[in-house]
């Protein structure tokens, strides 16, 4: 992949990753493995079996957490992975001017 296609892959796909993660690496993991897209090779473990079953297994859980009502409050949310970052604010609102 030239330097073009390498970005607009990498635009495409940060694009679509704020919508949906699990969405995005399965479509993205699914382009490879059919043969429709040509991942960069830090990108092609995306077109593994396993990371593909994850990720849509994932996906659809998402999907009816989102869709049945009290299904969130009975599971934990599948986001909590990729948000483990997530963190109190850096001060409390005492310390706000």
């Amino acid at each position: 992949m030239n330097l073009v296609e390498t970005l607009g892959l990498a635009l495409g796909a940060g694009f679509s990753s704020g919508l949906n993660l699990y969405a995005t690496v399965a479509t993205l993991g699914l382009l490879q493995r059919f043969g429709v897209l040509h991942l960069p090779p830090g990108l092609q473990v995306l077109s593994h079996p396993w990371v593909l079953a994850i990720a849509i297994a994932l996906y659809f859980l998402e999907f009816f957490a989102d869709k049945i009502p009290y299904f969130d409050t009975l599971s934990p949310r599948p986001e909590v992975p990729r948000r483990s970052g997530d963190g109190p604010p850096p001060c409390s609102p005492e310390e706000w001017p």
